[in-house]
């Protein structure tokens, strides 16, 4: 059973390399555009970079917490939950970010164009979600063989979710 999961995990994540790819093949759009789009880029992965510093001492702060209060095991999901959170999130500002002059310039010759790699650019964050999401948690399952693990990786996994609630 376990191995059905991690296969559509991988599958997922293919998926959303495939589309990735898709995307990055389209024309960037005018110069303009694409100077303008980079600049976006630029500013979202900036933007990434500090979250990133402030959800890591949170991540280390709660970590510990958990270790000292309830067990190692609860502590190491969460880690890599709020890891694994990280990285889809990565994931999909990288690739939203990179279609946004894609999208405008598709929309240019047809709306369907653009509202199709409007969707798939939005299909590769979830997909991502899914696939990191469901192959951390299956793998740690397999690790510790305990499925109280869940409680720790997802609450990590929805650590950026909860620190943007905060933050606003």
């Amino acid at each position: 059973m376990l191995e059905y999961v991690i296969g559509i995990s991988v599958l997922s994540l293919i998926i959303g390399l495939f589309l990735s790819f898709y995307i990055l093949k389209k024309p960037a759009g005018s110069a303009k555009m694409q100077e303008i789009s980079e600049a976006i880029h630029k500013g979202a992965i900036t933007f990434l970079k500090k979250e990133y510093e402030v959800l890591a001492v949170f991540l280390i702060v709660v970590a510990l917490i958990l270790y000292f209060f309830i067990n190692a095991k609860l502590a190491i999901s969460f880690i890599i939950g709020g890891i694994s959170s990280a990285l889809a999130g990565n994931i999909g500002m990288r690739i939203a970010t990179k279609a946004n002059s894609r999208t405008a310039e598709a929309t240019k010759s047809h709306i369907g164009e653009g509202l199709k790699l409007a969707f798939y650019s939005g299909s590769v964050m979830g997909l991502s979600v899914v696939g990191i999401g469901l192959l951390g948690v299956t793998v740690l399952y397999i690790i510790f063989k305990d499925p109280n693990i869940i409680y720790g990786y997802g609450f990590g996994f929805t650590l950026k979710l909860l620190m943007l609630e905060v933050t606003w």
